[in-house]
């Protein structure tokens, strides 16, 4: 009788990180506003990965959720 081998799960992913682009295109906002709340503190700031800077997806996510949980909407 032919037995089916044991299921393997993929190990959970690391961090995702984002490009502008890919910031861009979650919040559904322009780059120079982005740019506008990162200056004024309102926004998370990207990290320095040699000479590109990324934003860790969960910060974007923390991010938009304690926007638009508690009322507040837009910064």
């Amino acid at each position: 009788m032919w037995r089916q081998p044991p299921r393997v799960d993929a190990p959970p992913a690391g961090p995702r990180l984002l490009r502008m682009k890919g910031v861009k295109d979650k919040i559904g906002f322009s780059q120079a506003m982005i740019y506008r709340w990162m200056a004024n503190g309102t926004f998370p700031k990207p990290q320095k990965i040699g000479f590109g800077s990324v934003w860790l997806e969960s910060d974007i996510d923390a991010w938009m959720r304690a926007r638009f949980s508690d009322g507040r909407g837009l910064p």
